[in-house]
């Protein structure tokens, strides 16, 4: 007969919690400022340029005719404006302007060319104070008509393309940053607690071994010789 005693496993640990995984949340926010913000600046650049060049062709529209060869004329123009001189096309002649607080001022010609109709600019110059400017050209003999309006090039044109440019690149830039932090946060999380939210617990205890205990020999049995029968005595 064996006796032993058999020892039950020693008790688990509780799990350890592991922290929320990051959420998608920051990666879906990011795809959607990269794609979403450029659309939007692409659209503020275009309404805006849009707007400039037809508030700048009505200005040409409205605007007054000069003489070639004549002089005084005046043309009032707010501080921080590029103005250009609209020639009919094929028209050239030198020009000059006078600023209100009688500073000359020497037109150049653009780098760009810019239409109204029949019309086209042929020179500009920047207004740096506000008031009422005397501009006059000479065309050698060649008499023809000429405005004097905003570029339509400037006209607003240039405001709106930096804020849509400003729009798309903080944009895509923020969504880009956001996408990849968001990325790089789940990731850190999978190596650190697995591809499933596993609980850690330590591995259980072996078992005590039973303890076993010899085996007691029987005892032998025990034999006594057998007994003589007894003698009884004759019967009378």
């Amino acid at each position: 007969m064996s006796m032993g005693n058999n020892w039950a496993p020693a008790p688990q640990m509780a799990p350890v919690a592991a922290p929320k995984k990051p959420g998608v949340a920051g990666i879906v926010f990011g795809i959607i400022l990269m794609v979403v913000g450029p659309i939007i600046g692409a659209i503020v650049m275009a309404v805006g340029a849009g707007v400039s060049l037809v508030s700048g062709a009505i200005s040409v529209s409205n605007a007054p005719d000069f003489a070639a060869d004549a002089s005084d004329n005046y043309v009032d123009v707010t501080a921080g404006t590029t103005m250009a001189f609209w020639f009919p096309a094929g028209g050239s002649a030198q020009c000059a302007v006078v600023d209100p607080n009688g500073n000359q001022i020497t037109p150049v010609k653009p780098g760009y060319s810019s239409n109204s109709g029949d019309l086209q600019v042929v020179l500009t110059f920047d207004a740096t104070v506000d008031g009422s400017y005397d501009v006059a050209c000479l065309s050698n003999g060649d008499m023809f008509n000429y405005r004097v309006a905003p570029s339509l090039l400037t006209n607003g044109v240039a405001t709106s393309l930096i804020v849509g440019g400003v729009i798309i690149g903080v944009t895509f830039i923020g969504g880009l940053i956001l996408l990849i932090v968001s990325v790089v946060s789940r990731s850190n999380w999978t190596k650190t607690y697995g591809q499933a939210m596993q609980p850690m617990m330590y591995p259980p205890q072996a078992p005590y071994p039973p303890q076993q205990f010899p085996q007691q020999a029987p005892y032998p049995p025990q034999e006594y010789p057998p007994q003589p029968p007894a003698a009884y005595p004759p019967q009378q």
